[in-house]
């Protein structure tokens, strides 16, 4: 479905009124695992020298729409006295720097560069795409923004062995239907958009690679312009699985799960043969097992047996195979982490469930230090009166300890980011490491 010209003066209009203090919108969008990509650590972890630090995205809060869009470096060394401390802030420069709601990022293979996706940078005829020179880690230095043709809305960042991208644009330029796949060269520059004839309910959100199978999926969540009051109805959630021959960019086969399942994350296993993995109802808190090989898929738990109307989020898997973290959020207010045994992928044993304080409203998960570490975020979106979402965070970046069967909180490491530079709230919301065995 392509989106109205009413819809895209809708966005701009929406845009314009979050410049005049309106709580921005945020339109649908995360990232998802691409596989497993280790930065080059700098030294080993725990050296009190090594350099390991964290890079996280993020933009204003409502009502300081003047203020840049940036990048804060963080020190992810735990054998530094500076651990869990602001080290450097990188402005996006000019006009086209605000406004931009940061979303998700990604490093490159070689741990040089970060790129980062701005979910409302089209609307604005920004580019959406930004890149960072990560030669000086404890700088990073702004170097280019860029647009794609033919989609706009990026999500998800997977890093490819040349160090360029695949990056999911979960929507066209005016934020409807079919969105894409860009493929990025290592000087960030558009070198193909994919698939070349999409479905038409294509809205790629999450990505998850193994090249050793040649097997990539992405799944769909929603068509971003329908999150908006100024299109009538019900947002047009998506909810499935699309299996791709990795090698040619080509679709072989689509796993449709319920309607409403809204599949937001999906995560593929790192052992499993047949190419399994999960993939989070978004809409519905349910967990699904799929199977790319076969294209079948079962339910496996049900969050809403954790908490009423629970929501899942960013998910997680470790490189071995046998833990999940998934993030959950509900409408009231209740959030936490569920980790699970995943040793038998059709029966995941609940192992921990750390509840968050209210309103917290965890985000993204992603492992690292070798999967000892567990990073969330705690922001998703609030689109205010313009739009039909609502789920808001904390703006905390915390850090978990992952030992045993057990999570529990890094007091050194809970980075309240509406406090954490002065002179502006920030939120939070994707984020990479730079060392340590970060999980990209």
């Amino acid at each position: 479905m392509s989106t109205s010209r009413r819809a895209q003066g809708g966005i701009r209009r929406a845009v314009r009124h979050a410049r005049a203090g309106v709580p921005a919108i945020v339109l649908v969008a995360s990232v998802c695992g691409a596989g497993v990509a280790y930065a080059a650590s700098g030294g080993p972890r725990g050296a009190a020298g090594a350099v390991q630090n964290m890079y996280v995205w993020a933009g204003p809060t409502p009502g300081q729409a003047d203020q840049s869009d940036r990048v804060i470096t963080l020190n992810f060394n735990p054998a530094s006295p500076d651990y869990g401390k602001v080290i450097a802030e990188t402005i996006v420069p000019g006009s086209a720097g605000t406004n931009n709601e940061p979303h998700h990022c990604g490093l490159s293979a070689s741990g040089q560069v970060l790129a980062c996706g701005g979910i409302l940078a089209s609307m604005q005829d920004h580019n959406w795409l930004f890149f960072f020179s990560l030669k000086d880690p404890n700088h990073p230095v702004f170097v280019k923004s860029a647009k794609t043709p033919l989609a706009a809305f990026p999500d998800a960042f997977a890093a490819e062995p040349n160090n360029g991208f695949l990056v999911t644009e979960m929507g066209s330029l005016a934020g409807g239907s079919p969105g894409r796949i860009a493929k990025l060269n290592a000087a960030g520059n558009v070198v193909g958009m994919y698939p070349k004839k999409p479905p038409a309910d294509f809205n790629p959100h999450g990505i998850a690679i193994r090249a050793d199978l040649n097997l990539m999926v992405t799944c769909d969540f929603v068509a971003p312009a329908s999150t908006l009051n100024s299109v009538p109805g019900p947002m047009q959630i998506r909810s499935s699985v699309r299996v791709w021959d990795y090698r040619k960019l080509t679709i072989t086969k689509t796993i449709e799960l319920p309607a409403g399942a809204a599949s937001m994350d999906c995560q593929l296993l790192p052992k499993s043969r047949d190419g399994e993995g999960y993939v989070g109802g978004s809409g519905n808190g349910q967990l699904y097992l799929f199977n790319a090989r076969t294209g079948g898929y079962q339910d496996v738990f049900d969050f809403n047996t954790l908490v009423p109307g629970a929501l899942t989020q960013i998910m997680s898997v470790s490189s071995d195979g046998t833990r999940l973290f998934v993030p959950y959020v509900s409408p009231g207010r209740a959030s936490g982490v569920a980790m699970f045994d995943i040793t038998d992928p059709s029966h995941p044993r609940l192992l921990d469930d750390y509840r968050l304080p209210a309103g917290a409203g965890p985000h993204m998960a992603m492992l690292a230090d070798y999967d000892t570490q567990l990073v969330v975020t705690d922001y998703f979106l609030n689109e205010g009166s313009a739009g039909k979402v609502h789920l808001d965070g904390d703006h905390y970046v915390r850090v978990f300890n992952v030992k045993g069967d057990k999570l529990t909180e890094d007091p050194r490491f809970q980075v309240d980011f509406n406090t954490a530079i002065p002179g502006v709230q920030l939120r939070p919301h994707g984020f990479a490491v730079g060392g340590g065995g970060m999980r990209m």
